[in-house]
């Protein structure tokens, strides 16, 4: 990490600031949407700010702003884990702010003694994970340690070992509707990394190795980044048909579903969703097992479920994620006081050895107010 200079008012606060970059440099390892990576930070003495950028977070799966808090709520509990190393405790506090021009969290940081959080040793080694998985089920102790991980009271996660036919086929619909509509395509390929000088060039987005992918998808996908309505036109052409066998795959070759829900659908439960999910997918990364989002069968339900507008969406895709309550609920054996949001495949991965990973940007580029040495 390259030096960086805050304007501070006396020492023990630039030893405060310090802290807070260390911790920066560690958190900034946590989720984002197609690692968009859209944070910047401001830091003021012992305060640190965390802004949107929001031409970052722009994606047809995001118009809401759900991932946007989803992906804050993992990034505060990385500050948080990270922080019992360093002997801090946060005072957060949320911003009556809008999402694209003002800051949306404050953070107090407050030097106390601390206990070590472990989880903090697998900020670095956790990531998304698409390879095939076993079919392993979770253990009961495992379930029993990841509910005892929840210390919210608007959110909750349940646990399946196998998908019902029905919501099998939802989730394998919901993966169609990426490639049938030219808006997430577009999104979509903005970050996916299809040569090695952009792999090699690239702090964010995705290496195509990353997702799954062999070398001679490469030309074919170099294609749809350049027209993409390509997927449409080939839709019946054999494109649906290997789009769902990617998927089935994928859902066969697991361990299990983890879901994720909100009792209510403010943007406080969201971020503590988000802050859950975390603590989840470390604890997961502890005893070598693996997590992968299916963002397309939960992030845009979710907002159809809240009643927001989806205008770009084909109406038999709206009519299909007005499904989702009702299916998520009985899949998972939930109230009807629970409105799911966030849906991951859970399992140990069958290669050894870590999968490719995703870079992140420098802590000095997303730093407001830093004077670079």
């Amino acid at each position: 990490m390259s030096a960086i200079q805050l304007q501070t008012s006396d020492s023990s606060n630039r030893s405060l600031s310090q802290k807070i970059l260390n911790l920066l440099e560690k958190s900034r390892y946590c989720p984002t949407g197609d690692n968009c990576q859209p944070w910047r930070f401001e830091i003021n003495e012992n305060q640190l700010f965390i802004f949107n950028d929001s031409k970052r977070g722009k994606h047809a799966f995001n118009l809401h702003h759900s991932a946007t808090y989803l992906s804050l709520g993992t990034l505060i509990e990385s500050l948080d884990i990270s922080a019992s190393e360093q002997d801090l405790q946060l005072k957060i506090e949320l911003q009556n702010a809008n999402p694209d021009h003002e800051a949306l969290v404050k953070i107090q940081f407050i030097e106390c003694q601390t206990n070590k959080n472990y989880l903090a040793d697998f900020l670095y080694k956790r990531c998304t994970d698409r390879r095939p998985y076993f079919k392993e089920p979770l253990q009961e102790k495992i379930i029993k340690d990841l509910q005892a991980l929840n210390s919210f009271e608007n959110c909750t996660l349940a646990y399946s070992s196998s998908l019902s036919s029905e919501f099998r086929k939802f989730i394998v619909r919901s993966d169609e509707m990426v490639w049938l509509h030219e808006e997430i395509v577009i999104d979509l390929f903005r970050w996916i990394r299809l040569t090695n000088k952009d792999i090699e060039t690239s702090d964010d987005g995705m290496p195509w190795n990353n997702l799954g992918l062999k070398w001679y998808d490469i030309p074919f996908l170099k294609l749809v980044a350049k027209y993409p309505s390509i997927p449409k036109k080939l839709w019946k052409l054999g494109f649906q048909a290997k789009v769902n066998t990617v998927c089935h795959d994928s859902l066969k070759n697991m361990g299990g579903t983890l879901a994720f829900f909100v009792k209510q659908t403010d943007r406080q439960s969201i971020i503590e969703t988000g802050r859950l999910a975390m603590r989840v997918w470390l604890y997961i990364t502890s005893i070598h097992q693996s997590m992968q989002p299916l963002s397309s069968a939960s992030l845009i339900p979710y907002d159809i479920t809240c009643g927001k507008k989806i205008n770009f969406l084909l109406p038999d895709f709206h009519q299909h994620f007005l499904k989702a309550p009702s299916l998520f609920r009985n899949e998972y054996h939930i109230g009807r006081d629970w409105t799911p949001l966030w849906l991951f495949r859970v399992g140990q991965p069958k290669e050894k050895g870590d999968p490719p990973r995703t870079k992140r940007l420098p802590v000095e580029d997303l730093i407001l107010n830093a004077h670079k040495n």
